[in-house]
């Protein structure tokens, strides 16, 4: 089973998200944390986001793109909960990380289309190792101004959200 939670910045997704966790009938917990710290801000979300969990049950791994690898150090996958956070950070880390951003920056559509399945595939794989995977998506206005590069970005992301909100069992927008 998949649900999907998506909405713009700080709408309250995670607390959401932990809330369907804690209430799962699975009771072996993990979250799969896909952001990388780069900075004193992203010190400080990730505080704020350990803070949030704590006494709530969840095993934490850091996993910035190969989320699939972490199945092997639960003890139980198909009996879990896999609160995923957040696919904005994977989509990002996959582009920068894995040879993609430089392939990407043709006008070719059934590249961007290659890249979109290619993290629908990595998150469907994991949907398919345990029992509930809940998957936290960041959307933005992509009215705003922005860079070649960031427009692609949200574009990306964009797309992947769309797949996710067509496939997914459940789906909440904030």
């Amino acid at each position: 089973m998949i649900t999907f939670i998506a909405g713009g910045p700080d709408t309250g997704k995670s607390r959401k998200a932990e809330s369907i966790a804690t209430k799962d009938k699975y009771k072996d917990r993990y979250y799969i944390a896909t952001m990388k710290v780069v900075d004193e801000d992203g010190i400080k979300r990730k505080e704020k986001h350990k803070k949030m969990r704590e006494g709530k049950g969840f095993k934490t791994f850091e996993i910035p793109v190969d989320v699939c690898s972490v199945v092997p150090h639960m003890e139980n996958p198909r009996n879990s909960v896999v609160l995923l956070e957040c696919v904005s950070n994977l989509v990002g880390n996959v582009m920068y990380d894995t040879g993609w951003r430089e392939r990407l920056k043709s006008i070719d559509t059934k590249l961007r289309e290659e890249f979109v399945k290619y993290i629908l595939d990595i998150i469907t794989e994991l949907s398919k190792k345990v029992g509930h995977l809940i998957v936290v998506s960041s959307s933005y206005d992509p009215e705003e101004t922005d860079d070649e590069e960031t427009a692609l970005y949200k574009e990306l992301l964009t797309e992947v959200n769309l797949g996710l909100n067509g496939f997914s069992d459940k789906v909440i927008w904030l």
